[in-house]
């Protein structure tokens, strides 16, 4: 090649140049690379994977309170504490409804013991029981006038409270991207950016909801459904535990099982999202190649991989329902069991010096299952909040980066009255 290069240059003084040139290439392909280019390319890769960390779920592990408190003004506070006050009402009101029932079953079953009195004689009875019924109606009515009170206002608030919340968080949030420099959106993928951003607004507004008020809501209800519990019968309320590792170990497993699916999914499902943007944005790219068949394939497959994921959380949600629901009843069927034998052996409820009554039995069941169910529920929604502070990671990341190039609120800034568009040419 060398030869053929010294005779190119030879026949001709004007190909000089080019010959220098051809030269340069073939030394260049030679070349071993230096070791400041491989520092450079070890620095670009590291650039790039930072990048890619950008805007991931776990830059910072937010508190849910410090995520209240950031996205909340003293207006959104004030609605969240009458919001509690009421939440503490519903909770409490299904032991107090248990309570209600109880009473009840215990009013006619007195009635229908009282001694020489014949079945014929329809009205007596009526007269007997007429007082305590008309009572018990009056209770139930006032009773439920004020659940009415509390629900609407409870999700009333809850709700509002959230909305105000959120508008204030996506306007921050907007505002927050904007202030960065033009080289941190180099370094993201432009296309994924507003997948990944619209579904962390999603995972948050789920989270600050009322997912805090069912916390509160549970709370109440595990408290309250113990103390009615313990106060009918203490023995029936221990009997019925037995339902429990059923029902916590479900909730239990459906949190770890569902976790790292979910995960998963939303991951793919944002590269999904980010491909379909980037088809979206350079259509006229893919039409004059004619790739729509491979770009199909390529969204598919990961669409393919949602589905998948999906239905193992829905096989996991299934199993999980169907033991926990075992475990209700089979706590229901030992608590009976034991509510029989207590009955046929005249045994005197400890707590009230009488003998064991059908509302006792009511009272327990209704209210002490609520309550296990309640603590069961709780994990959830203690994992969504969790992930709703994840997803908030990437919005406080960008709250506490400052960036390379800063332009501050205060920075003196010319009124647009004064800039004329007059342009002047001095030589």
């Amino acid at each position: 090649m060398e030869e053929k290069i010294q005779k190119n240059c030879s026949s001709s003084i004007d190909n000089s140049q080019n010959c220098l040139e051809i030269k340069n290439k073939e030394n260049d392909l030679f070349k071993l690379p230096k070791e400041e280019d491989i520092i450079l390319e070890e620095n670009g890769e590291n650039e790039k994977r930072k990048a890619e960390k950008n805007l991931l779920f776990n830059l910072k592990k937010i508190s849910c309170f410090y995520l209240y408190y950031h996205i909340s003004g003293k207006y959104e506070m004030f609605l969240m504490i009458a919001a509690t006050a009421f939440t503490l009402g519903v909770g409490c009101s299904n032991s107090l409804i248990a309570l209600l029932i109880g009473n009840t079953i215990n009013k006619f079953t007195d009635a229908s013991k009282i001694d020489g009195l014949p079945d014929s004689e329809y009205d007596s009875i009526v007269d007997i029981i007429e007082p305590n019924i008309n009572k018990m109606v009056k209770i139930y009515l006032i009773f439920g006038a004020c659940m009415f009170v509390c629900n609407f206002f409870m999700m009333f608030l809850w709700a509002y409270s959230a909305l105000r919340q959120m508008h204030l968080m996506k306007i921050n949030y907007f505002n927050l991207i904007l202030k960065q420099e033009q080289a941190w959106f180099d370094e993201n993928n432009a296309f994924e950016f507003a997948t990944k951003v619209q579904a962390q607004i999603e995972q948050i507004e789920i989270g600050v909801g009322d997912r805090f008020g069912q916390i509160i809501l549970m709370v109440a209800e595990i408290i309250s459904g113990f103390v009615v519990g313990f106060i009918a019968s203490w023995k029936l309320t221990l009997m019925l535990f037995t339902c429990l590792p059923f029902v916590l170990g479900s909730f239990a497993v459906l949190g770890i099982c569902m976790e790292g699916v979910i995960v998963s999914s939303r991951k793919t499902y944002e590269k999904a999202g980010g491909i379909a943007e980037e088809l979206l944005y350079n259509i006229k790219t893919v039409a004059s190649f004619v790739n729509f068949d491979y770009e199909l394939k390529r969204f598919g497959k990961l669409v393919d991989e949602v589905e998948s994921y999906d239905r193992k959380k829905s096989l996991i949600l299934a199993i999980s329902i169907g033991v926990m629901m075992f475990g209700v009843y089979f706590g229901y069927t030992m608590t009976l069991i034991y509510a029989r034998k207590l009955i046929a052996n005249k045994e005197k409820n400890t707590n009230t010096g009488k003998p064991y009554s059908p509302g006792d039995i009511i009272k327990v069941l209704f209210s002490v299952i609520n309550a296990i169910y309640a603590i069961g529920s709780i994990g959830p929604n203690i994992e969504i909040i969790n992930e709703a502070c994840i997803s908030a990671s990437d919005y406080f990341y960008l709250y506490e980066r400052v960036p390379n190039i800063y332009i501050s609120d205060k920075n003196l800034r010319p009124n647009k009255e004064d800039i004329r568009g007059k342009i002047e040419l001095k030589i």
